[in-house]
C-alpha cells in the first residue's frame, strides 16, 4: 500500500486492487473518521454474513456510531458507540449471537480498537413484515 499526502492535504491511499481518497481539509472524510467507517464496515459485513449463515432472513445492517474523543493530544478515541439497526425477519437470539461473534471472534477493527477504547453495542430490529398499529 502506498499512501500520499498532496500539499492540498488530499491523503489518496492505494494497493494492487483498489483504492482511497481522505482529506485532511474538510474536503472528504478524515483518517480518524475512516477508522469509524472502517470498523462499521468490519462488524457489519460480519454480521450480515452471519445472520446469513444462521439462514436468518435479513436484508440489511447499518450500524450508526457515535463515539468521544479525549480533549489532549493524540485525540484517540476514548468512548464509541456502536448501534446496529437490523432489517428484516430476523431472530433477536441470532443478532445477539452474530454482534457477539463479530465483536469477539471475527472483526480485527473491533479487537484493535477494543484494547484501548470502551466499546458500547446496541442494536434494533426493524421487520418490514410486521404491521405498525
Amino acid at each position: 500500500m502506498r499512501v500520499r499526502i498532496h500539499e492540498d492535504m488530499l491523503i489518496t491511499a492505494e494497493d494492487e486492487n483498489s483504492s482511497l481518497i481522505l482529506a485532511g481539509n474538510g474536503k472528504a472524510m478524515s483518517p480518524i473518521k475512516a477508522l469509524l467507517a472502517s470498523l462499521g464496515g468490519c462488524t457489519g459485513i460480519d454480521v450480515l454474513t452471519i445472520l446469513k449463515k444462521m439462514r436468518e432472513d435479513v436484508r440489511e445492517v447499518s450500524i450508526h456510531i457515535d463515539y468521544e474523543r479525549a480533549k489532549e493530544y493524540p485525540r484517540i478515541y476514548t468512548k464509541i458507540y456502536l448501534k446496529y439497526v437490523i432489517v428484516g425477519n430476523v431472530k433477536r437470539e441470532s443478532v445477539e449471537k452474530a454482534i457477539k461473534l463479530s465483536a469477539e471472534k471475527y472483526c480485527s477493527i473491533h479487537a484493535m480498537l477494543s484494547k484501548s477504547t470502551h466499546v458500547t453495542r446496541t442494536y434494533e430490529i426493524i421487520n418490514p413484515c410486521e404491521k405498525k398499529g
